[in-house]
């Protein structure tokens, strides 16, 4: 099987969780009746908008783009950046769903320079990496790998979790078109453990499992593709994952072909390319054309096998893919030899070799080392930065935990030393001392309070001493009467007769 075909089950990035169909159809009712009462054009509305084109972008593509393009209508209405970017972001994905890489290259990289202007790095790092996956398809190499290198150093300085699963099984893909199926398999694991670990990572679990089969198949290890493949199509069946559902059943069709068991292979490759035309999926419909071509091929019917390479080479022509373009070519080639028909193969191999060159010539092989090595140790410098920040939070809860453990002892200290006091010393002290006792207490008590607050205040004056002294002096005003009553309360306790005599009242003795 060709390697190109592993791509199939890349990640498109989504903002969504996966849901089942019911939960998808009762929010977008939802939504679609909040939009109904929304007679105003604000940023609800335009929330609203977003919202609904990316649930309809997995059940709906016209729906989907229609509602995004009336976000970044009133987005630019709003002159709301942010909302314009996401609602290009979804109109990206929606046109490379349809297979127009050229429109959804186009709409992401407004959405990408929209991103950078308000300085998201999460929207930043999500465009880069749908723009490496719109590359990929068209096999450029190069700039797919660049924008992968830019979106995964982001994410790793983010500590953006699910963009990593995400960017290592595209690199990993990438790899995987070069034939360097080790380091493929690298980025494959490393994604694979962290999405099977966590069940909000279903669809990069599914996606991680089918390109492993993608690898297995090219080993020529059928049984372990085969269960893979299985328990990829089982995840996306569960999660309602219609987009990815035709490239799995595709693939599974070509591992029942290499396995022989061209009847069960058959359905599912016809199957594959029903959902594919039914979801306007070109570029599975063009792989699928030469899988069942493949089919054919395996049966020894080679000009029914070259009717359907020609299908798909000739829509891979229209939508941009190059690597069907190389592959349906070398397949051509092969069987137009295997008829003897020497004429029509040459002609392919000529073709074949002006596709392998447009994909990646000796000068992109060696970009590619080099970029491949600042990959490396830009993500490994970013893994460090990000180490040293969640250390840096680690200390400062650290720190709020031990300050909050000095004011508990503080305020245990003053209510022990007041019932000391109270309880052991009321009738024995002369009034001096307790007069000193009480103005220590409320004193420290005072201060308890000053420190307690000192984040908070420090946290709206920035530090800035004459609006610190000021907020301090406000606290000072506004205990004071609150030191009067305690005062007061303190000595009529301590010493009834005496504080009874000097101010001249009757006090009752207990």
């Amino acid at each position: 099987m060709k390697p190109f075909y592993a791509f199939c089950g890349i990640l498109l990035v989504m903002l969504l969780n996966p849901a089942t169909i019911w939960a998808q159809d009762k929010k977008i009712d939802s939504l679609e009746n909040l939009l109904k009462s929304q007679t105003v054009q604000d940023t609800n509305q335009l929330n609203t908008l977003v919202q609904l084109g990316r649930l309809y972008s997995k059940k709906d593509l016209s729906k989907s783009f229609a509602y995004a393009k009336q976000a970044e209508s009133l987005a630019q209405k709003l002159k709301n950046i942010k909302g314009e970017a996401n609602a290009l972001q979804i109109m990206g994905v929606v046109e490379d769903l349809r297979a127009n890489y050229k429109d959804a290259i186009r709409y992401m990289e407004k959405s990408l320079e929209l991103n950078r202007k308000i300085n998201s790095q999460k929207g930043i790092a999500s465009c880069l990496n749908n723009l490496g996956i719109y590359y990929f398809k068209q096999g450029d190499y190069l700039n797919s790998i660049k924008r992968h290198s830019e979106s995964v150093v982001i994410k790793e300085k983010l500590g953006d979790e699910l963009g990593i699963i995400s960017s290592n099984i595209n690199i990993g893909v990438v790899y995987d078109q070069l034939k360097d199926y080790e380091k493929a398999r690298d980025y494959f694991q490393k994604a694979l453990a962290v999405a099977e670990k966590n069940e909000d990572y279903a669809e990069q679990h599914a996606a991680v499992l089918f390109n492993l089969a993608a690898l297995a198949t090219n080993e020529g290890n059928f049984e372990e593709s085969l269960k893979l493949n299985q328990k990829a199509l089982e995840i996306r069946k569960t999660i309602q994952d219609e987009v990815h559902l035709p490239e799995s059943l595709r693939a599974l069709g070509e591992v029942y072909t290499a396995l022989k068991n061209y009847p069960t292979a058959k359905k599912h490759l016809d199957e594959a390319l029903k959902t594919a035309e039914e979801i306007g999926d070109k570029l599975t419909m063009a792989v699928g054309y030469s899988s069942i071509g493949d089919w054919y091929e395996a049966q020894k019917q080679y000009a029914k096998a070259c009717e359907f390479h020609i299908k798909g080479y000739e829509l891979a022509k229209e939508i941009g893919a190059k690597h069907v373009l190389r592959d349906a070519a070398e397949d051509l080639k092969k069987n137009y030899l295997e008829l003897g028909d020497f004429k029509s193969a040459n002609a392919w191999g000529v073709k074949l070799i002006q596709h392998q060159k447009e994909i990646l010539s000796e000068d992109m092989q060696k970009e590619f080392s080099r970029l491949e090595g600042k990959l490396e140790l830009e993500r490994k410098l970013a893994q460090e930065q990000r180490e040293r920040e969640i250390q840096a939070e680690r200390e400062a809860k650290e720190r709020e935990r031990q300050n909050n453990l000095q004011y508990s002892a503080i305020l245990i200290a003053l209510v022990s030393a007041f019932l000391i006091v109270v309880g052991f010393l009321r009738r024995t002290m002369p009034t001096s001392v307790v007069e000193n006792i009480t103005f220590f207490i409320l004193l420290i008590f005072f201060e308890f309070v000053l420190v307690f607050l000192d984040p908070f205040i420090s946290q709206y004056t920035n530090g800035f001493p004459l609006l610190t002294l000021t907020a301090n002096v406000i606290v000072a005003l506004a205990f004071m009467p609150i030191h009067r009553g305690l005062e007061k309360a303190l000595k009529k306790r301590l010493t009834p007769e005496k504080y009874a005599a000097r101010l001249g009242v009757e006090v009752e003795a207990e």
